[in-house]
């Protein structure tokens, strides 16, 4: 199975996600909320794309199934994440006026719709899967070493992507792109295993540079 090769070969990359200053503090509740709300902003800037990658690639898929189960993604985990994400900027008294994607952000989103665009299909279903699986592996991981729960400032992020709906998400889009593969040739095989890499090293990424509060050098 394609997907668990994959995690095969990320496996020191899901490490060093864990290891990343954004994710220890995170998981013991001492994350800044400066550093959150960094966070949850650019996250929001890059989910409207992601959304937008993810109703791309299923316009392209063959199988009916795979398109309306994207199609749900979109509409259904996305916009949960995306409640969850302002439902906390309300709380910080925050907003996305006036906010522009750093250049991680750009970087990443412009990628994950060129290659909805321009790569093979199969390779972007590869592209799009590290989102759901790095984020429930982190909020696994989180949930099972956390001692104590209450007070926590950030459970219901914990929650959502530890939750069973996420979950399920991250084993229908693993079922995708090992049928996608099953049925490709080895070149493109590879070719999704690489690009499935290059996605999780975004993830990396993405969080430190939230975690810096990245800026435009000029």
């Amino acid at each position: 199975m394609l997907f668990q090769q994959a995690q095969q070969r990320t496996k020191s990359l899901i490490t060093a996600i864990h290891e990343l200053p954004f994710n220890l503090e995170l998981e013991n509740g001492k994350l800044s909320k400066d550093i959150f709300n960094f966070y949850l902003q650019q996250d929001l800037l890059f989910l409207a794309d992601y959304s937008k990658a993810l109703i791309i690639i299923a316009s392209r898929l063959t199988e009916h199934e795979h398109t309306e189960q994207l199609i749900q993604f979109s509409l259904n985990i996305i916009q949960a994440e995306k409640a969850l994400h302002l439902n906390y900027m309300q709380h910080f008294g925050t907003t996305l006026d006036g906010i522009k994607p750093t250049p991680t952000c750009s970087i990443y989103t412009n990628f994950l719709l060129r290659t909805a665009h321009i790569a093979s299909v199969e390779e972007a279903v590869a592209s799009v899967m590290p989102c759901f699986s790095v984020y429930a592996n982190v909020a696994n991981k989180i949930t099972s070493a956390m001692q104590q729960q209450e007070n926590h400032p950030y459970i219901s992020w914990i929650n959502l992507y530890a939750g069973e709906e996420f979950n399920k998400s991250v084993i229908s889009m693993s079922a995708i792109m090992n049928q996608l593969a099953a049925n490709a040739t080895p070149s493109i095989r590879e070719k999704m295993l690489e690009i499935f890499i290059e996605c999780t090293k975004f993830e990396w990424m993405f969080w430190d540079s939230a975690y810096k509060r990245e800026q435009w050098p000029i």
